[in-house]
Order: C-alpha cells, then structure tokens, then sequence
C-alpha cells in the first residue's frame, strides 16, 4: 500500500474513530433512526485508477431498504448510477449497508448515525475493494 493511500486510509479511520466516540452516547437506534432522504458527499482514492468523489441523494425507509442516485467524478470521468440496497442499524447507532449498483456492482459500507439520525458518516468497507472512500451525508 503507497504512502499516500496509508494515508487516506488513516484520516477515514480517525473521521470514523471520532464519529463512533461522539456518537457513543446516542443508543437505542434501530432502522428508523435512517428515514427519509438524505444529501450524501464523498471523497477518496482508487488504487491504480485515481481520485474519486460523489455527490449522491439516498431515500431509507426505515426498514432496512434504501434507494438513490451517485453522480460520480472518477479519475476525471464523470458516472452516474442508481442504486437499491438494504440497511442495518444496531442499537449503539452503527450501520451496515449493501448496495445494488446499476451498472452491476455490489459495495459494502459501515456508517454512524450522528445527531438522532439528521446525519451519519460512511466508510467504504467492501472487501477486496482496491479504494479508500469516505464521506458524509445529512438529512434534506
């Protein structure tokens, strides 16, 4: 792993750390706690491909489904993907995700649930993936 994405790879962890120690004393989350539609902004790095960011909108129904659209910057090139997925929120407001890409990719994330629900932060976790991809999203 280069230099660079170590690094990458550290500042996702530390949002993440930090995320999980201020959101410790938010409990009794559940799939409800994610309702609604929520503005999602993302950045990071592709191995062997290059930069990445995102701006997406995503629609949870607070039962574990959740739906939206990616507009993506990748390496220069701009993608745009719908997505369907299922959700799970533990009680101590961590949430793990799969998502259905429309061009047929399935990625994976983990999520914490900030400010009773009015925003989370995420963590790209598919595994094997070759990138290091962070972000934030907020309740429209």
């Amino acid at each position: 792993m280069s230099l660079k994405n170590r690094f990458f790879t550290l500042v996702a962890l530390v949002v993440l750390a930090i995320s999980v120690s201020s959101s410790a004393t938010e409990t009794n989350c559940s799939n409800a706690s994610l309702n609604g539609s929520y503005a999602l902004h993302a950045t990071g790095e592709i191995k062997n491909v290059g930069p990445f960011a995102a701006v997406g909108r995503f629609v949870f129904d607070g039962n574990g489904n959740l739906s939206g659209t990616l507009w993506q910057r990748i390496n220069g090139t701009n993608v745009v993907e719908t997505l369907t997925g299922e959700y799970s929120v533990s009680s101590n407001c961590i949430v793990r995700d799969s998502w259905h890409l429309s061009l047929g990719e399935t990625t994976t994330h983990l999520s914490v649930i900030q400010n009773n629900g009015t925003e989370y932060v995420i963590l790209n976790n598919t595994s094997g993936a070759p990138s290091t991809v962070s972000g934030e999203a907020k309740r429209q």
